[in-house]
């Protein structure tokens, strides 16, 4: 499939840091005839992107799973992401690792895989977690038939950074089973909107303003 490869390959490149949000649905359909199943399909979009960034590049897959946030046990090997297709058959892969944060993890491969999932971030959006990794090291987001709405996780970082007053840290307790088997009630953090000021949470008009900006 020259088409995907010469689509991504129009930004990005070799040694890339590469955070991919995605509903590959769309995509899975329209060249179902490339394929003998899903999977195979699946496969080669991960690895298009592999080869793309190569050896020196790292690959991120968004694996969130908001149950901890309900008091629901979070099992680092057997809880699934919330948010797609293409991150729970991420996480099936032997070469990819998963991050440790039980509500914003992530699935990683590549050359920053040992150091991200060295992370022991308390705060969902801290400067210490894989939003913060991606801000330093000067990542790639890349919206694959998603709009901001759905998908632009990252402008939480940004809030939290710049302490916006409409959001606030809360902390969430509940079991943490590690990936050792091991179970332990753990607390972790996120900046969440402040729901009583009646805030909501509008990203798409985001989209205007970096491209007028020349950001993306």
């Amino acid at each position: 499939m020259e088409k995907l490869k010469n689509f991504f390959s129009k930004f990005i490149k070799k040694g890339d840091i590469v955070l991919i949000h995605s509903d590959i649905r769309k995509y899975l359909w329209l060249f179902r005839d490339n394929f003998e199943n899903f999977d195979e399909g699946l496969s080669h979009f991960i690895n298009t992107l592999k080869n793309l960034v190569g050896e020196e590049g790292t690959i991120l897959f968004p694996t969130f799973n908001w149950d901890f946030c309900k008091g629901k046990p979070f099992d680092y090997r057997n809880s699934p992401s919330q948010v797609g297709t293409l991150s729970n058959f991420a996480l099936k892969q032997e070469d990819f690792k998963r991050t440790k944060h039980p509500i914003y993890s992530f699935a990683v491969w590549g050359k920053y895989q040992k150091e991200l999932y060295n992370l022991d971030n308390f705060s969902s959006f801290g400067i210490d977690s894989p939003f913060g990794f991606l801000y330093k090291n000067n990542g790639k987001i890349i919206l694959f038939d998603v709009d901001y709405q759905r998908s632009f996780t990252y402008v939480h970082f940004v809030e939290q950074q710049l302490n916006v007053d409409y959001r606030y840290e809360k902390i969430f307790k509940a079991p943490y089973i590690d990936s050792n088997g091991n179970c332990e009630i753990k607390e972790y953090s996120m900046f969440v909107r402040d729901i009583e000021r009646g805030v909501l949470t509008h990203i798409n008009p985001l989209q205007k303003i970096l491209e007028d900006e020349g950001i993306v």
